[in-house]
């Protein structure tokens, strides 16, 4: 028999808790050990039926070994454990007499009931509440029960909807399939949802840029493919490969007590940009056009820069006009979207052409040819362009034309002069330059004495000049050559040779140029010369000695013009024969004469000026007013300077100054008549002329009274 009881304790509408209790009987037979096979937990009943009277028991197991587990007929064991199995044996006495007994017992298992949810949800969220019990046993049955009339005889219900009027205590009640029960209950709750993460990352790729890990401001986050997704979440943050071109969105959740909305983030990765182009080059004398052609890959805009300091061009193709033959750096970058890419080309635009020639001989005399040697070239390209024509311009007035060849034209000039030559030269494009160089065309001429009369009295000098026309400055050099006669030449190669000898003579100059390997251009010119011998001066003034402030007549004969040096003012006249002379210092005078063939003489006068001076200082004076030795003086002062005059009396104090060859002491001091005695003086004297020496005097003198 099994009856099943179901005690309340507070339990109907006001809420609390019910329990229930299935509890196993047995209808025994009057002998035999029975027991009651309980529930865990549940009271284990051990009975050996029959009557009683009289009789003990002793009850012990489980097993045979078993301690003894009671002593009366019934023995209740609570609560049942599974280590409660196994076979009780009991022992009934009665009357001396005991019998054996048996039975074995069985603890039958209770549903294992951890319940979990997914609660917290997210208010607003209109989320799924699921519940859950494990371990789920084959043959359980389950009996759910919650907030608002919920029920399920599911193991693992949902509530969809579910909102603040769904939370609460749900509660569980298992059974198995021998009747054994088991409740529990689990609190459902809901929370507000937090705010969705922040995700942030670079969301824009070149083709085969290094990609950036997104970085994402929250907790616990969980990664979406699309944002209807609900399964398939993963914490790992997803990549994405740049060599894919293409549009990437991805979306994540953070779970903050419950799982917040999405964020998303969207990548795209652009195809490659593969810049490229062609041109052709149009060359040009002064300037060179080059035209472009864009050949560029998977590109929306360019920007052209040509690498000459001009402004960068935006379009498709491009042509530009290059201001320099060189070779160029030209740069195409390609851009779409935030892509880029550059590529550099090299168009070559050196051409050039460069007239260049020397003259042979840059420097001819009149009537000679001067060769021009021809050193222009053309390039292109770094190699050898080709030139056409030269067109030479002589500069006296006639110009040749010539092929496109090497030429070495010769050209004679018939006057003296300076011409510029001008070569012209052109190309295949007609491009032209010009060079140019001086052709010196000489003529010679000299200048020198003629038929000339003149004084020797020591070698002349036979001067000459010669001159080039045009000026070749200090690129002229000569050779000299002098004839007829030489005898009285100290060199008959000389430029200026020196002349001795007294009479009449010819001579004749060639001069040319050295140098050159075209001719001397040589000129020749005859001088004659007369050459007398000059009279000397006679009659001159003897050396002399005067005194200081005297004057002296000085005199010379025998020529018709004189001069006399130095002119200082010391001389009345220094353009006759006798000046007079008042020197003031001892004087070397230089008398020159001139003869009426030019012929110059001259002799020294030294004047000496006596300035050696004759002072006397009194040893003694009488200041008595008679006029008589009155003042005490230095006497004998004639051209002499007082530098210094000084007297003390014999307490070493003074008592008199001045420099004043006038003024003397007159034995007074501040007005005051000094005593008679003994005084002392130093008097300073400067002697004029001579040497201008001072000269110093010390001593004493006696005041008389």
């Amino acid at each position: 028999y099994t009856i099943t009881g179901t005690a309340y304790n507070g339990c109907g509408a006001s809420g609390g808790s019910c329990g229930t209790r299935v509890i196993y009987l047995t209808v025994l037979t009057c002998n035999g050990a029975v027991n009651n096979s309980p529930c865990y937990g549940d009271i284990l009943n051990l009975n050996a039926p029959g009557d009683s009277t009289g009789a003990t028991y002793s009850w012990h197991g489980p097993g045979s070994g078993g301690p003894v587990v009671g002593t009366t007929q019934s023995v209740n064991i609570t609560p049942a454990v599974y280590a409660d199995s196994g076979m009780y044996y009991v022992i009934k006495t009665v009357a001396g007499t005991s019998t054996l007994d048996s039975t074995y017992v069985y603890i039958r298992p209770k549903p294992v009931l951890n319940l979990s949810t997914n609660a917290p949800l997210c208010i607003g969220m209109a989320a799924t509440l699921t519940l859950s019990v494990t371990p789920v046993v084959a043959g359980e049955t389950f009996a759910w029960s919650g907030p608002s009339g919920f029920t399920s005889a599911l193991a693992d219900p949902t509530r969809p909807g579910y909102n603040a009027a769904d939370t609460g205590i749900y509660t569980l009640i298992a059974s198995t399939t021998y009747g054994c029960k088991d409740t529990a209950s689990i609190d459902a709750t809901i929370v507000n949802p937090p705010g969705a993460p922040v995700i942030s990352g670079q969301t824009q790729y070149c083709y085969g840029t290094t990609f950036v890990p997104f970085t994402v401001a929250g907790s616990n986050i969980k990664w979406y493919p699309t944002d209807t997704s609900t399964v398939g979440a993963t914490t790992v943050a997803p990549t994405v490969n740049t060599f894919s071109p293409g549009t990437y969105t991805f979306f994540a959740t953070q779970t903050l007590g419950c799982e917040s909305p999405m964020d998303s983030i969207t990548v795209i990765v652009y195809p490659p940009v593969t810049p490229n182009f062609t041109y052709v080059i149009h060359p040009g004398c002064v300037q060179d056009t080059v035209i472009f052609t864009n050949t560029s890959v998977g590109a929306s805009s360019y920007s052209w820069n040509f690498g000459d300091g001009t402004p960068a061009v935006t379009t498709t193709d491009a042509t530009h006009i290059f201001s320099t033959h060189a070779i160029q750096n030209v740069t195409l970058t390609a851009t779409f979207a935030i892509c880029s890419n550059s590529i550099t080309e090299h168009p070559d635009t050196r051409h050039t052409v460069q007239a260049a020639f020397t003259p042979v001989l840059d420097t001819i005399c009149t009537g000679q040819a001067s060769t021009m040697v021809d050193a222009s070239t053309a390039t292109f390209q770094g190699g050898a362009g080709v030139l056409t024509s030269y067109l030479w311009d002589f500069g006296d007035g006639t110009n040749s034309t010539l092929p496109g060849t090497t030429p070495a034209p010769g050209h004679v000039y018939n006057q003296a002069g300076i011409y510029n030559v001008v070569l012209t030269v052109a190309d295949l494009y007609g491009c032209t330059s010009t060079a140019n160089a001086n052709v010196y065309v000489v003529s010679l001429t000299i200048h020198s004495w003629l038929d000339t009369t003149l004084c020797l009295r020591q070698p002349l000098p036979l001067t000459n000049y010669v001159t080039v026309y045009p000026d070749l400055g200090d690129l002229t050099n000569f050779t000299y050559s002098w004839t007829d006669p030489t005898a009285n030449l100290n060199s008959d190669t000389a430029h200026i040779p020196y002349f001795t000898g007294y009479g009449t003579y010819s001579f004749t100059e060639t001069a040319g140029l050295t140098g050159t390997d075209f001719g001397a251009c040589p000129v020749s010119q005859t001088m004659v010369i007369h050459s007398v011998l000059g009279k000397p001066l006679s009659h001159v003034t003897a050396n002399a000695t005067i005194l200081y402030g005297g004057s002296i007549q000085l005199n010379a004969d025998s020529e018709v013009y004189y001069w006399w040096k130095p002119n200082d003012g010391s001389l009345n006249d220094p353009n006759i024969n006798d000046p007079i002379a008042t020197p003031g210092t001892t004087t070397l005078y230089t008398v020159y004469g001139m003869d009426q063939y030019g012929c110059v003489d001259s002799q020294f006068v030294l004047i000496r000026v006596d300035s050696d001076m004759h002072e006397c200082i009194p040893s003694g004076f009488t200041p008595n007013g008679d006029g008589l030795n009155d003042v005490f003086r230095p006497v004998g002062i004639t051209f002499q300077n007082i530098v210094d005059f000084r007297v003390f009396n014999r307490w070493g104090q003074q008592v008199f100054y001045t420099n004043s060859p006038e003024k003397g002491w007159d034995g007074t001091f501040n007005g005051v008549p000094q005593d008679m005695g003994v005084y002392f003086y130093n008097i300073t004297v400067a002697r004029p002329g001579g040497m201008g020496e001072n000269i110093i005097y010390k001593g004493d003198v006696t005041l008389i009274r």
